[in-house]
């Protein structure tokens, strides 16, 4: 049966499309995962062919995620400050991620960012919000990732119930 076998070509490359076609077989998107961004050669070997050469470049990808799709605080006192809870926003691309600013809406604010360094491929940061109502009630609020994903902002939606002292 075919296998492929890969191997570093010798030059860089200017990032375009992931594509290649195998004769005889439909039009294959490789996995690229684990591989750095550059140009790559493709040796298809097999029984029914000869073995085929290709080559095909990797982009160069930022994929950032947030932990959370949403935080919900527990009932804090009008005018008080809640404890903080964490999200992270996680780099699954090939290249670092930029993050620009992050930012909360309504009544939370960011306790601490550790993700104005960057995120490194592979690895996440830290974003620890809390929440100070202003009024009784439900409060909501967003919490935004600026990056230099092509996806940015990512956000978190926030909620938790301001209570009367």
């Amino acid at each position: 049966s075919p296998w492929l076998r890969f191997e570093r070509a010798a030059t860089k490359c200017t990032p375009s499309l992931i594509n290649t076609q195998v004769p005889q077989l439909p039009p294959k998107l490789l996995d690229a995962t684990g591989y750095d961004p550059g140009t790559y050669n493709v040796t298809l070997d097999g029984d029914v062919f000869p073995a085929y050469q290709a080559q095909f470049q990797i982009l160069e990808n930022v994929v950032l995620v947030a932990k959370l799709t949403n935080l919900v605080f527990a009932n804090q006192f009008v005018g008080t400050t809640s404890n903080p809870l964490r999200d992270s926003l996680f780099n699954k691309g090939n290249v670092r991620g930029v993050v620009s600013n992050v930012t909360t809406t309504g009544d939370f604010q960011i306790q601490a960012n550790h993700c104005l360094n960057g995120v490194q491929v592979k690895t996440h940061c830290d974003v620890y919000v809390v929440l100070t109502p202003t009024a009784s009630g439900t409060r909501t609020g967003t919490l935004s990732y600026f990056d230099n994903a092509s996806d940015s902002p990512q956000t978190v939606s926030l909620s938790g119930v301001g209570t009367a002292p």
